[in-house]
């Protein structure tokens, strides 16, 4: 604080023209830095995954990538939509498959059970029901947590509508 304590109190220096050009040049700078850096990195709060701060970025989609979208649906947020982080799992031209309506494979390696009741809201859960060839531009996402919901209670997520991430922490 000692530090800031020359610009906080007026005084010759600190209100001369250069001096005062110099700190907004350094206000925005730190601004600017602030926006990039909160637009560009993923925070994730939850323990629906196993990553906590990610990176977006251009890559293509591939197995294991961590998806950013918006969950649109009735039990997410009230319906109001939500932006959310996934694993990739199963990508388009994958074959989808569905065991005892609740085990999920993706190209016959298991992918895990639905999420069929959740005793916080004492409801039961939906359950997708699709089976064959993901289409084109489609994506199936899991989360790690047993109580995940994911593409095994709503079904795709559209990829060229989500977001790319890499793991940095």
């Amino acid at each position: 604080m000692k530090a800031l304590q020359p610009l906080l109190k007026p005084t010759s220096f600190n209100t001369n023209g250069k001096t005062k050009k110099k700190f907004f040049i350094t206000l925005f700078v730190i601004g600017a830095a602030f926006v990039f850096i909160t637009r560009s990195i993923n925070w994730v709060v939850t323990p629906s995954i196993d990553a906590t701060l990610l990176r977006y970025t251009d890559a293509p989609f591939k197995y294991g990538d961590y998806v950013t979208f918006t969950l649109m649906h009735a039990m997410a947020n009230h319906g109001n939509g939500i932006e959310v982080t996934k694993k990739l799992v199963c990508l388009p031209g994958d074959i989808l498959r569905i065991d005892r309506g609740v085990d999920f494979f993706c190209n016959d390696n298991f992918i895990g059970r639905a999420y069929e009741y959740s005793p916080d809201i004492k409801q039961h859960l939906p359950v997708f029901d699709f089976q064959g060839v993901i289409p084109i531009n489609k994506g199936f996402v899991t989360g790690n947590h047993p109580k995940s919901f994911d593409s095994r209670n709503w079904g795709f997520i559209t990829l060229n509508e989500s977001r790319n991430n890499e793991v940095i922490l």
